[in-house]
């Protein structure tokens, strides 16, 4: 047991030592969404019958039998997920390689050609904006978006 943990340990201190990361770098990295953040989760069908929604000698013909409401939001779910799947693996791709710019408040990952879309080229820019909070406003910090 010690024995892996100490590969595990070694193999995540090696596989750090060939980029060319700073701590910042991290931080801004660390604010891209990842792919759990962004999956829509549906309650599971097996919970049904633990809620009492699905009983036995209930007079109804449709307990028990799937829902076509249930089945079109996992429809609707599916498409989301397939979606942000899509902007994720984009964002993924970018944060593998190293900053092309850096300043203290921006990180800019690209431009690089669009290997899908030809003629297209991507890249990701992340601002770090400082948020001052004013303890007499109880709503909170306010931010404008441009």
């Amino acid at each position: 047991m010690r024995s892996s943990a100490l590969v595990a340990f070694l193999l995540c201190a090696a596989s750090g030592c060939g980029g060319n990361y700073s701590n910042d770098d991290v931080e801004f990295a660390a604010a891209v969404p990842r792919r759990t953040d962004v999956t829509v989760a549906m309650p599971l069908t097996s919970g049904l019958s633990s809620s009492g929604l699905r009983a036995e000698n209930v007079p109804s013909s449709r307990l028990g039998e799937p829902s076509d409401i249930y089945a079109e939001t996992r429809r609707t779910a599916d498409g989301l997920d397939q979606m942000a799947g899509f902007f994720i693996q984009i964002l993924e791709m970018a944060t593998r390689l190293d900053p092309t710019v850096r300043t203290p408040d921006l990180r800019i990952w690209g431009p690089w050609d669009n290997q899908e879309v030809p003629g297209w080229e991507l890249q990701l820019v992340i601002t770090r904006q400082p948020v001052q909070i004013d303890a007499a406003d109880p709503a909170g910090p306010h931010q404008g978006f441009f």
